[in-house]
């Protein structure tokens, strides 16, 4: 009897053990609390004027990334370094990296190679020219990071923050991260100087590839009166807290279930609605939204 009391005692503290690990970490995860850390230390340089600085991300990563296991024994599966031709399995000394010219015909490119082709690490944002804010298309825009002040750089930090908010601007540079070489642009937020890398020319898809998108289709101006008094009625605020994961959140409700041993209840999704008649569409949805408008004062 006490043996059995122990086990059941023993079983009870493992799954209290577990649900707090996994509590532990889904808070951690959904709160991310980690505290920030500079990822890249230099100077902004413009002119004569030198600015000692640090880069944060700007963005943490949420996903949620699963490990596959054998079904079997529930033992994560690892994947081997197979040559397809040899039938064999091969170690890190005998691969090499290649680029495909064409099909089964590579071109070998060795470590040393890359090595000599690397962009020299530089700690220094060179600014090249100012733009207007407005004239940067978002497209060109990849990974961002705040810009702090290092310590005795707080001065001319603030002065560039507010010479680009007073005079709309933003500033062109190059930055080197990770052995390679950036455009990048700076522009003053609410609080603080941002940094976007940018993707360069080449890797922006050209819009006239788009055999859809070669000419805007006509519209009537009764269409449009109803479309824009439409957006005039849908109109509010930009809230940022409202934009929210809601996969993520029912991934994250499935793992929690399962791991509390919760009946699971899989919902089919919604068909995506047609629309067939634009000005009966455009009516009623105007309609709709102004009783919502209504309701909500």
């Amino acid at each position: 009897m006490y043996i059995s009391s122990s086990s059941t005692v023993v079983s009870g503290i493992k799954n209290i053990g577990f649900c707090i690990v996994f509590y532990l970490m889904v808070g951690r995860f959904l709160l991310g609390k980690d505290m920030p850390r500079a990822i890249w230390r230099g100077a902004i340089s413009f002119g004569l004027v030198n600015i000692p600085v640090k880069l944060y991300k700007a963005t943490r990563d949420k996903s949620i990334s699963f490990h596959l296991i054998h079904k079997e024994c529930k033992t994560p599966v690892k994947y081997k370094k197979w040559c397809t031709k040899c039938q064999k399995e091969l170690a890190d000394e005998e691969l090499v990296k290649a680029f495909e010219l064409a099909k089964d015909k590579f071109i070998e490119v060795t470590e040393e190679e890359l090595e000599g082709i690397k962009v020299k690490s530089t700690k220094i944002i060179e600014i090249s020219n100012f733009i207007e804010i407005r004239d940067i298309d978002v497209t060109y825009f990849s990974e961002h990071y705040y810009v702090a002040p290092e310590e005795g750089g707080e001065r001319a930090y603030g002065l560039l923050f507010h010479a680009l908010a007073e005079t709309g601007s933003a500033a062109l540079g190059k930055l080197t991260l990770r052995n390679k070489e950036y455009p990048v642009v700076i522009r003053p937020g609410q609080n603080c100087l941002h940094l976007t890398l940018l993707h360069y020319f080449d890797e922006i898809v050209p819009t006239d590839e788009l055999t859809e998108i070669q000419r805007i289709p006509e519209t009537s101006d009764r269409e449009r009166d109803l479309a824009k008094k439409l957006i005039e009625q849908m109109k509010g605020e930009f809230r940022p807290e409202e934009l929210k994961d809601a996969y993520r959140e029912a991934l994250l409700e499935l793992i929690r279930g399962k791991a509390e041993g919760a009946a699971i209840k899989l919902e089919k999704p919604a068909e995506a609605p047609t629309t067939v008649d634009l000005m009966k569409a455009l009516e009623e949805s105007l309609r709709i939204a102004e009783k919502k408008k209504v309701t909500e004062v």
